[in-house]
């Protein structure tokens, strides 16, 4: 296998996806993705962004050999996101007195500043993930860059990162396994936020808020500051709770989403309802589409009200110039704009992180939930951390064979309608009542061209 320099790779660990991108820096300033796998998780195996289970091997693995086996590339080491409930942020509060013949501070008084910062006691079984410099002060002043500058006491507010040891050493432990070295390890909530702010907003004020399945990730940033980071333990997966409480079984509750998700239950037709299929002996029933928009306008509510406290108790309620930023897998739900806009007087916007990515990517990551993959990608190239990528080409009695193409299934409503069976890990966001198209003939891979040519070149040999 060979190394390739200019290729990077990140892997986001999801309540309900493992997203694992590989990447290569553009001229432009601009990634190109050049491979892309989406795993659906282990039942349980992730609970709010927090492993539960050693069956999220199988997840990665999946998702690394589908990289391997579709693209050719062998992942070694990989940029990963760390999200989670046992994440917390705390302000802290340090100085030191310069001690430099000219008083002039220099870059060796900083370094002292953090290192204290980064050696405060905290509890045990804690560990510190990053520290992040919120403001610094020579001699009452606020400055930008004190370096040079002269004084006496130099001051610095910081945001402490802290999570959870044993569960950050999990993270660590599951990527072993499957053969994986961890490159650097990044917030994914920092990671988002770089993957889908425009130039100007983090300077201006604003929130970005990460909507998953299991957590909602929230970063706020003023003057270009990480001002606030934390973790809301509300996802996309308690909406699907409530809908299967009213009677949808699991493998059908995406597609529902899909389908028929509505912020905004005032937009939805009261008489619009969709027919179950039967389960065992028990008849086929009715559920309204209605009821399942108030259940999703009622999630959202709840992550709303989060989101008002920590405005309110960061006393940034007029700082956001630049408003709220939502994304995340569960951001792209119809009306989700306007139902934040009826809670909060700030500009409000979905994003993906399309405009990181060159032209040729846009279709690969057109999603809220590629955020943070694409988001560790930048962060990971920007710190100049290596992500080693191999090309592979396999033997030509390993060239797999090719896999039919299963058939997209149309959700159906309306009287005697019932449920065609699918797949869970399969998605679709084609119009529900349209007809399915004949299935079309599986394109060559790679692999196929590659053994038709090595069967021709070996055959002119004879």
């Amino acid at each position: 296998m060979t190394k390739l320099p200019e290729y990077y790779a990140s892997i986001d660990i999801g309540t309900q996806n493992i997203v694992v991108l590989v990447g290569k820096p553009l001229n432009s300033g601009k990634l190109q993705i050049v491979a892309k796998s989406v795993i659906k998780t282990n039942n349980n195996a992730v609970d709010k962004g927090e492993i539960k289970s050693i069956d999220i091997e199988k997840s990665i693995s999946a998702a690394l050999d589908e990289i391997k086996n579709n693209f050719g590339y062998v992942i070694k080491s990989a940029f990963v996101g760390l999200s989670g409930q046992h994440i917390l942020c705390k302000k802290e509060h340090e100085y030191i007195f310069i001690k430099g013949s000219e008083g002039a501070v220099e870059q060796e008084d900083l370094d002292c500043l953090y290192q204290n910062a980064k050696g405060r006691k905290i509890e045990p079984g804690k560990e510190i993930i990053s520290i992040l410099p919120q403001t610094l002060i020579l001699d009452g002043e606020e400055l930008v860059n004190p370096i040079g500058m002269l004084g006496n006491k130099l001051e610095g507010v910081f945001n402490v990162v802290i999570g959870d040891k044993a569960n950050i050493s999990l993270f660590s432990r599951v990527l072993s396994k499957c053969n994986i070295e961890i490159s650097q390890t990044t917030l994914s909530s920092v990671a988002s936020s770089k993957a889908v702010l425009e130039e100007g907003e983090a300077e201006l004020g604003v929130m970005v808020v990460d909507i998953g399945a299991g957590t909602t990730d929230v970063a706020i940033y003023i003057d270009n500051n990480l001002k606030y980071l934390g973790v809301i333990p509300i996802g996309g997966s308690g909406i699907n709770r409530d809908i299967r409480s009213i009677g949808v079984l699991e493998k059908y509750i995406e597609r529902l989403k899909i389908a028929y998700g509505n912020a905004l239950p005032s937009t939805v037709d009261e008489n619009l309802t969709i027919a179950l299929p039967s389960v065992g002996r028990a008849k086929g029933k009715e559920v309204s589409v209605l009821n399942i928009s108030n259940i999703i306008e009622a999630r959202f509510i709840d992550i709303i009200a989060y989101l008002v406290d920590i405005i309110n108790n960061n006393g940034v309620s007029n700082k956001l110039l630049s408003g709220i930023v939502l994304t995340g897998g569960v951001s792209n739900m119809l009306n989700i704009e306007s139902l934040f806009s009826r809670y909060f007087s700030c500009d409000i916007r979905v994003s993906t992180p399309i405009e990181s990515v060159d032209e040729i990517s846009h279709e690969l990551i057109q999603d809220g939930k590629y955020a943070t993959a694409v988001g560790l990608l930048i962060e990971g190239i920007s710190s100049g951390k290596e992500s080693v990528v191999e090309q592979f080409i396999p033997a030509p009695e390993e060239i797999p064979e090719e896999q039919e193409t299963e058939e997209e299934i149309a959700l159906i409503h309306g009287q005697g309608d019932l449920f065609s069976e699918q797949d869970d890990s399969d998605e679709t966001t084609e119009d529900p009542i349209e007809e399915e198209e004949e299935p079309k003939a599986p394109k060559k891979s790679f692999f196929d061209s590659l053994g038709s040519s090595l069967k021709n070149f070996i055959s002119k040999i004879d």
